[in-house]
């Protein structure tokens, strides 16, 4: 019921960007040519996810050099995406950040073998881009977006004030970034206190 496509090898990229710029805004690409350039620059760093057929989530992801050090991870979304440009992708880097990650609202919670979609495609995500020395995410400073990834074996590195500068979501600011790694060598459980989710 889920099938994805990667990179340029995304047929009818137009729908996936309308979604995530429905949530990030100009983090998702100035404009569509913008991020049909991030398609290409990023070879299969971007992924597009299908239920039945239908454009339902879209993840963006960044590759750089770290070496698994906490002072390597860059501190806005700028910095991290060479000005939302992607560039600077790094397809030999050590370090992959889940940068965005957004689901179509009306399938987040449908059914897909005995999970809710967004677990079940983010689950399948993890497992595609697994073999990345270091995986790690720039996620918004929410409570859901933390629990979801919690839930998938990822801890708390850091948390990133003002990260997205003017960043909206859902009408409330987002513009802090928690980092949750996957595959990290350290973590800091008391940012989980912030959410009122204990460790």
């Amino acid at each position: 019921m889920l099938h994805y496509e990667f990179g340029t090898g995304i047929r009818n990229p137009s729908p996936f960007f309308e979604l995530n710029q429905r949530y990030f805004g100009n983090y998702a690409g100035s404009d569509f040519h913008d991020f049909r350039m991030r398609l290409r620059r990023t070879r299969d760093g971007i992924a597009g996810a299908y239920f039945n057929g239908e454009p339902t989530a879209v993840l963006q992801t960044m590759r750089f050099q770290s070496g698994g050090n906490s002072l390597e991870i860059p501190k806005t979304s700028g910095e991290l995406t060479g000005g939302e440009t992607y560039m600077n992708y790094d397809p030999a880097g050590n370090t992959l950040v889940f940068v965005t990650f957004t689901v179509e609202p009306s399938l987040r919670h449908q059914s897909v073998n005995g999970s809710h979609l967004t677990d079940a495609a983010l689950k399948d995500l993890i497992s595609h881009y697994d073999g990345v020395e270091f995986m790690i995410t720039y996620s918004p400073a929410t409570r859901a977006a933390v629990k979801m990834h919690l839930r998938h074996g990822a801890r708390p590195v850091m948390r990133l004030p003002k990260a997205r500068p003017g960043l909206v979501i859902d009408g409330a600011p987002a513009e802090d970034v928690v980092v949750m790694g996957y595959e990290w060598p350290s973590y800091d459980m008391s940012i989980l206190g912030d959410f009122k989710i204990e460790a």
